[in-house]
C-alpha cells in the first residue's frame, strides 16, 4: 500500500490501512485525516480512545533533529528530503533532551525496537517540519486511529 515499492505512504493511505485492519480482522477501529492544530493535538492527548498518527516533511538538509529519550542523540541526521511518520503521544513542556534543549514533544517510533523511552522533538523543528506544505497533503496532516 505504498506509493511505489519502499517509498511513502501518505496519511489517506494510512486511514485506508487502518480501515482495511477494521474491516478484515473484525477491529471496532476506524481512521480519519484530518489537517489540524496544535491546541487540538493537546487535546487529542487527553482522549484515551484516539491515536494521533502524526507525518513530517522536510527539504534536504533541512531534516529536524528527532532526539531519543533526554539524550542529546539526534536520530534524525539525514540529508535527504525525506517524511516521517510518529505516533504523537506526550507533550511535556518541561522536557529536556541533551544539554538544556527544550524538547515538549514525544513521539512514539519506529527506529528503535527496543526503545523504552520517547523520542522528542523542539517546538520549533516539530512545527516547522509539520507544517510542510506537501500537495495533496496539506498543513499539519494527521490520521487519527479511533477506537
Amino acid at each position: 500500500m505504498r506509493v511505489f515499492p519502499n517509498w511513502a505512504v501518505t496519511p489517506r493511505m494510512q486511514v485506508r490501512i487502518i480501515d482495511y485492519l477494521a474491516k478484515t480482522r473484525n477491529l471496532p477501529i476506524r481512521g480519519l485525516f484530518r489537517n489540524s492544530t496544535l491546541s487540538e493535538c493537546l487535546q487529542i492527548l487527553l482522549d484515551p480512545n484516539t491515536v494521533p498518527i502524526i507525518t513530517l516533511i522536510w527539504l534536504w538538509g533541512q531534516a529536524p533533529p528527532i532526539y531519543y529519550g533526554d539524550s542529546q542523540l539526534n536520530f534524525n541526521k539525514t540529508k535527504k528530503a525525506q517524511g516521517h511518520t510518529m505516533i504523537l503521544a506526550a507533550y511535556d513542556p518541561n522536557h529536556i533532551s541533551g544539554e538544556g534543549l527544550h524538547t515538549p514533544w514525544g513521539f512514539i517510533n519506529s527506529w528503535r525496537d527496543d526503545a523504552q523511552h520517547l523520542f522528542w522533538m523542539t517546538e520549533a523543528d516539530f512545527t516547522k517540519a509539520w507544517h510542510f506544505p506537501f500537495p495533496g497533503i496539506g498543513l499539519n496532516p494527521m490520521v487519527l486511529l479511533q477506537i
